[in-house]
C-alpha cells in the first residue's frame, strides 16, 4: 500500500507539473491531463484512508478500500 501511496502521488506531482509548464499542449491533451489528475487525486485519497484503516486492523475495510482505489472507483 506504501508503495502504490507513493506512485500514486508521484504521478500527481508530475501530471501537475506537467499541467503548468506545458504550454505547447494542445487543448485535448491539457484536457486528458486534467482528467487523470483528478483520477489519481482521488486514488491518493483512497489509498491514504486505506492505509489507516489498515493500520488500525480492520483487515477487510482495508481491503476493501484498497480495491476501490486500484479499481477507480470513487
Amino acid at each position: 500500500m506504501e508503495l502504490a501511496l507513493a506512485s500514486a502521488t508521484d504521478i500527481v506531482l508530475r501530471t501537475k507539473e506537467l499541467l503548468i509548464n506545458g504550454t505547447a499542449f494542445d487543448p485535448f491533451v491539457l484536457d486528458c491531463l486534467e482528467d487523470c489528475l483528478g483520477l489519481y487525486l482521488g486514488t491518493v485519497m483512497m489509498l491514504v484512508d486505506s492505509v489507516g484503516v489498515f493500520l488500525s486492523e480492520h483487515y477487510p475495510n482495508a481491503k476493501m478500500l484498497l480495491s476501490a482505489a486500484m479499481s477507480g472507483d470513487k
